[in-house]
């Protein structure tokens, strides 16, 4: 009797542990629509166009518990300057980071959780000038900021949306003139996506 119930017992701990082995990790990606918070750069007034799918992500993260979890994050944007000082102009902006995100969920019913989080990472930029024909480029510290929400598909599958705002700590844009400029980076994006967990 004794062996049968440890049988069972070691049977039970080891498909538990596969279970929970299954939702450690996951990989989540997302695109979107993006817009970037007008600036001032080199003596001009920079106007940027609402990108459409000016935003994408790929995260790997792992979950601590049922409602933290922590994720490695790759993320792109890309916009177009659509005026300086009010006259048309066809430059672009474009910022790549890797930042480490924190994140809380809250379940509710029906499989859907409440998502809040924070991240800090690393940002690089680059400003096109097609007047010139030149590039304008630099990298910061970068803060984000996260609210969202995710909607169970299946036991592995989640359809995963969020606002996202990436902001620059001290952004500072390096040209081919030999000029540097401080530049103020704030990103806003709103991206739909899936999750996948093993």
């Amino acid at each position: 009797m004794r062996k049968k119930l440890f049988l069972v017992f070691i049977f039970s701990l080891i498909f538990t542990s596969n279970s929970l082995a299954q939702s450690i990790y996951y990989i989540k990606g997302a695109l979107g629509p993006a817009a970037q918070k007008d600036n001032y750069f080199a003596g001009g007034d920079l106007d940027y166009n609402l990108s459409a799918l000016g935003a994408t992500s790929l995260s790997l993260g792992l979950n601590i518990g049922p409602q933290m979890s922590a994720e490695m994050e790759f993320t792109g944007r890309s916009m177009n300057i659509n005026s300086v000082n009010g006259m048309a102009y066809d430059g672009d902006l474009d910022a790549s980071a890797i930042i480490f995100n924190g994140l809380f969920k809250l379940p509710f019913q029906n499989g859907f959780s409440f998502v809040i989080g924070a991240g800090l990472g690393v940002l690089s930029a680059k400003l096109y000038d097609p007047i010139f024909d030149n590039y304008a480029e630099g990298s910061s510290f970068a803060t984000q900021f996260i609210i969202g929400g995710e909607a169970e598909i299946n036991e592995r599958l989640d359809f995963t949306f969020e606002f996202k705002r990436i902001s620059s700590v001290d952004l500072e844009l390096t040209g081919d003139f030999v000029f540097q400029e401080n530049i103020s980076f704030h990103n806003n994006a709103v991206m739909f996506g899936l999750k996948y967990n093993f």
